[in-house]
């Protein structure tokens, strides 16, 4: 699940939860917060945690100090699924004109 700059996470082998706070760009994570929006349930993704602290009854990790992999593949096909449909929408819109 993916709420502003924060990524909630369920462990698929122990259920356990865990909030990551992407909040600040990092240089290990350029686009991250780009692709944030891109997130569906079910993506894989690889958590090595970091520090952490409290944030509304969760433990949240700081990114700059944790290892976050990603499939970024599957997210730049949904981005280009998006700039597809907003094209064909847009042609449309001009073939009527």
């Amino acid at each position: 699940m993916v709420k502003g700059n924060k990524v909630l996470m369920k462990d698929s082998e122990t259920n356990e939860e865990r909030l990551v706070d992407c909040s600040k760009k990092s240089a290990k994570y350029p686009d991250l917060l780009k692709d944030l929006p891109y997130f569906r349930k079910g993506d894989k993704v690889k958590f090595t945690p970091g520090k952490w602290y409290t944030y509304k009854g969760f433990r949240a990790y700081n990114l700059t100090d944790s290892k976050f992999e990603y499939n970024k593949d599957s997210i730049q096909i949904r981005k280009d699924m998006e700039k597809i449909e907003k094209f064909k929408a847009d042609s449309t819109k001009r073939a009527t004109r």
